[in-house]
């Protein structure tokens, strides 16, 4: 691990337990009197060891040369096989065999759950296009790093507490493979991956805006996306319009469906530096400049 990259835990108390999930937990810290967030990984037994460790190292090596006001900022990660820290008042159990990774705390919550809360009234169309510029930034940033997220979806989207976006979790997330076929695995979450993914063919940043266009419909329609337990494609996800509109029938006035994206072949002009000229455009209300993005 670089030098400066490894995180102290004698300077670090555990405030609050946040969440677990099926491979660890995310707590709420003091680290040198910094509120952070510690994603604790129980690396398990060796079953699971070696898949879980070099998770962890994809998402360090990732993470750790990312700087964007768009990204959530990395602070420091640890490998160990006795993770020493004391916690203070919070819950959660802490593996005795497990690593960690300090980022900067967001504390408004995750984007998916900040657009459920609003479903019913929705958001303003000036809160619409914040968050779009905001999420488009952060991937246009990333790819120009070369770095391909492969997991974009609102829950990894932390608001913080001016309601910027700021995007997580690279754990999945790789540098751009020189050769477009080495980059094949079928990864991601259901609902928001693209066709070339679902498929295993071989694909490119490009899945990132695919699946960043779901979120822009998630944005503006304050309702979550069509979705399923399986892996493999569907008609829904392979280009079928939804059954269902929104409440308000917003689904139908601006982004209609998935589909429609793939009948206008969106593999040959999915750019994040286009979206995010679309987006500042409509920002600036230029609809000169606007006609010319979405051309």
């Amino acid at each position: 691990m670089e030098k400066g990259m490894e995180a102290d835990f004698s300077r670090m108390i555990i405030k609050k337990h946040l969440a677990s999930g099926a491979f660890g937990s995310v707590y709420k810290a003091l680290y040198d009197g910094r509120e952070v967030a510690v994603k604790v990984l129980d690396l398990g037994d060796d079953n699971t060891k070696t898949t879980l460790l070099h998770a962890f190292m994809q998402e360090f090596i990732v993470w750790n040369k990312l700087d964007h006001p768009n990204i959530a900022k990395f602070i420091g990660a640890k490998g160990t096989s006795d993770l020493r820290v004391i916690p203070g008042h919070g819950k959660g159990r802490m593996p005795r065999n497990g690593c960690c990774i300090v980022a900067e705390y967001v504390g408004g919550g995750t984007l998916s759950s900040y657009l459920w809360k609003n479903r019913i009234r929705k958001l303003p169309l000036n809160v619409v296009i914040q968050l779009a510029l905001d999420a488009a930034r952060g991937l246009c940033y990333l790819h120009s790093r070369k770095v391909v997220h492969r997991d974009v979806k609102t829950d990894n989207m932390l608001l913080d507490n001016s309601r910027r976006v700021k995007i997580i979790d690279f754990g999945v997330s790789r540098f751009e493979a020189l050769n477009p076929t080495e980059m094949t695995a079928q990864t991601g979450t259901a609902g928001y991956m693209a066709p070339e993914v679902l498929c295993s063919s071989p694909y490119d940043h490009k899945c990132d805006v695919f699946s960043f266009g779901i979120c822009l419909w998630e944005i503006y329609c304050c309702a979550r996306p069509n979705s399923t337990t399986s892996s493999q494609p569907d008609e829904r996800l392979l280009g079928r319009r939804p059954q269902k509109e929104t409440r308000d029938g917003r689904g139908s006035t601006l982004f209609r469906s998935h589909g429609d994206v793939k009948r206008r072949e969106y593999k040959t002009s999915r750019s994040p530096k286009r979206l995010l000229q679309f987006f500042q455009a409509m920002n600036g209300r230029d609809i000169m400049r606007y006609s010319s993005c979405i051309r």
